[in-house]
């Protein structure tokens, strides 16, 4: 029963993602926000909800429920002692960290009480068929990159494809590592799909991040620009992952605002 009741909450927080165009049971931050690794998460977390509410092979679906929550508890830990302000682990349901974190405990703790009987038959059984499972699966996540790679350039631009978008940017952008007080640079690739130019005319310009320095820009149709992105990291920062969002605003009437996290791993100065 208290696997069935895991099951069905996984689902409710997958359909919460899906209704807030946030559809994954990782946060949003740093690598996390990549693509291939938010399908992934999402098609993980729709799994396993299905596996727990249809109570197959039970033992088996108690360890790999641990392992998962185990393993989400450690992300939104970790990012909660870093100060990430904010997770998208309930998508439209605004929340820190810490509170994901406190939801990954109380679900293990549960999944400790209400342990079902491990049976090692049961166990021994099902360990063949999860691999292959696994196995097919990576196989179809690689398959699926290199099919997206290769007929629209990575899977951001698949995406960005099949959801009719008009402009397309990296959704999360890598600036490197800095020290407190550092400014970071990186380049975005931006590209129009449309059949019309687009221009850049303009973005996050504060002081601490700047997307605006070669705007105003124009992309011809079909065709990809190069823009300039900085970020300072405040003298104040923590070590670990910083994250910012920040925009691009063009005078397409399909996308008028383009949204891309920056992320940095921040490191003690010498």
């Amino acid at each position: 029963m208290a696997l069935a009741v895991i099951g069905a909450l996984l689902l409710i927080a997958a359909g919460l993602k899906v209704y807030g165009a946030s559809v994954s049971a990782l946060p949003p931050v740093g690598r996390l926000s990549t693509p291939i690794v938010q399908l992934a998460a999402v098609l993980w977390e729709l799994g396993l909800g299905s596996w727990l509410i249809a109570g197959v092979a039970r033992s088996a679906a108690w360890i790999a429920t641990v392992v998962s929550f185990a393993l989400f508890a450690l992300v939104s830990g970790s990012l909660g002692l870093q100060g990430v302000g904010s997770c998208g682990c309930f998508g439209v349901i605004t929340a820190s960290p810490w509170a994901a974190f406190g939801v990954d405990l109380v679900v293990l703790i549960g999944l400790l009480l209400f342990r079902p009987p491990l049976n090692g038959v049961e166990l021994k059984r099902f360990a063949k068929p999860a691999l292959r499972t696994l196995a097919g699966t990576a196989a179809l996540v690689g398959v699926g990159t290199l099919s997206c790679t290769l007929a629209f350039g990575s899977v951001s631009a698949a995406v960005a494809k099949l959801r009719g978008e008009s402009v397309d940017a990296p959704e999360y952008l890598n600036l490197g590592t800095g020290t407190p007080g550092q400014t970071l640079q990186a380049t975005a690739d931006v590209t129009n799909y449309t059949n019309e130019t687009i221009r850049l005319i303009g973005g996050t310009s504060d002081c601490a991040c700047i997307t605006t320095a070669t705007m105003p820009l124009t992309i011809e149709p079909s065709a990809t620009a190069v823009v300039s992105v900085s970020l300072r990291i405040p003298p104040n920062t923590n070590t670990g992952t910083l994250t910012r969002t920040a925009e691009f605003w063009t005078d397409c009437p399909g996308r008028r605002t383009i949204k891309l996290r920056l992320g940095a791993t921040v490191v003690p100065a010498e």
